[in-house]
């Protein structure tokens, strides 16, 4: 299963990622049908009960491809009587997703159960995302925490970068002194960039930022590189902060520009307002104010205040597009009830007859200058 790609909480310069039980079953179906077969002994596997599962479990594969979940349940079900971890893992992932069934992630948590206690590690982790977030079992961080390290043990990778999240839960960001408790933190995530990406996202933020690791720009934009591979949408974005600050890497817009329009056709709303700021203004890619304010409110529709202020600017001036000064009064409104400040000076511009206020023009350049980085 993979990390949403939503930031949802600010840390330093760039956006701390975490996770939402949906995000991670939903995504989980692109994993269902390449779950590796229970690793066995020889000997094991020379037995008419490994075989049999084996059979069964490929039945399974197949009805899954061709569409046809009922068999597919039934065969992993087979598969998973017979001792097959991954086929359990399988039917756990058909329940939550209610494929073939009635979703139920009460369900869901007794077949990862099954396949966690013989040493699957992704039921183990999606096991500690289910008790972590009360879906089909009670709330237990501390039993998501024990499923976590046991699968940050069995297979460096997500349960690794979980373990992370929770253990980071809490601890102070950046600031003039570093916790402690960061080191063992960061260690775990630069364990999961091993076999993940989100983990790189993580270890890159660490690096960026200093946290339990030296501070290291350039490893924090290898990192970042790597997970924008993998099409992680803010490990793009991050790294479009990278170029356009040079930090880590030689400063370019061109790069930073193309790295914020990967993040954004990933709909991530911190890239589309970096890369339609850069199109408004030229900044990297070729000016052209339509696209631009077109991005602008696709990020302030993601709620990122400065977005919306940007278009409540370029509405109002009629910079590059024509003029709406109802459009601007409603973005501008709404980037302000979003916190940000340069939102909120164009407000009293917008009031009626505002342009008769002799430093008008004059006030109106201080907030573009601000709020594009001019």
């Amino acid at each position: 299963m993979t990390v949403a790609d939503n930031a949802v909480k600010s840390g330093g310069w760039m956006r701390k990622l975490w996770f939402g039980v949906i995000g991670y079953i939903c995504a989980a179906l692109a994993f269902i049908a390449g779950i590796a077969l229970t690793d066995a002994p020889a000997s094991a596997r020379s037995s008419s009960r490994y075989k049999a599962g084996v059979t069964a479990f490929q039945k399974a594969y197949a009805a899954y491809e061709a569409g046809d979940y009922a068999t597919a349940q039934r065969e992993y079900g087979k598969a998973c009587n017979l001792g097959q971890a991954g086929a359990c893992y399988n039917l756990g992932l058909l329940h939550a997703n209610g494929k073939g069934v009635t979703a139920d992630y009460a369900q869901a948590a007794r077949y990862f159960e099954r396949a966690c206690d013989k040493d699957d590690a992704m039921a183990c982790n999606d096991l500690g995302v289910l008790y972590q977030n009360a879906r089909g079992v009670k709330l237990d961080k501390a039993r998501a925490i024990i499923l976590y390290r046991k699968a940050c043990t069995l297979k460096p990778g997500l349960g690794c970068a979980n373990l992370g999240d929770m253990l980071s839960d809490g601890l102070p960001e950046p600031g003039p002194s570093i916790d402690p408790r960061w080191v063992e933190v960061t260690a775990l995530f630069r364990t999961a960039c091993a076999e993940h990406a989100y983990g790189c996202m993580r270890y890159g933020y660490s690096l960026h930022e200093g946290l339990g690791v030296e501070k290291d720009l350039e490893a924090a934009a290898a990192a970042f590189d790597t997970a924008c591979e993998d099409e992680r949408s803010s490990a793009c974005f991050n790294l479009g902060i990278a170029y356009e600050k040079g930090e880590g890497v030689g400063r370019d817009l061109i790069q930073a520009a193309q790295y914020y329009g990967r993040a954004c056709a990933m709909n991530n709303a911190e890239g589309c307002n970096a890369f339609g700021g850069m199109t408004v203004t030229g900044r990297g890619v070729a000016q052209n104010g339509s696209e631009g304010v077109d991005l602008l409110k696709q990020a302030c529709e993601g709620n990122v205040g400065q977005a919306c202020g940007r278009v409540g600017l370029l509405l109002l001036a009629g910079d590059g597009v024509q003029g709406d000064p109802e459009g601007a009064q409603r973005f501008a409104t709404k980037g302000c009830d979003l916190k940000d400040n340069d939102s909120c000076a164009l407000l009293p511009l917008l009031a009626e007859g505002a342009k008769a206020l002799s430093d008008y023009a004059a006030r109106l350049r201080v907030i573009r200058l601000k709020i594009f980085g001019e």
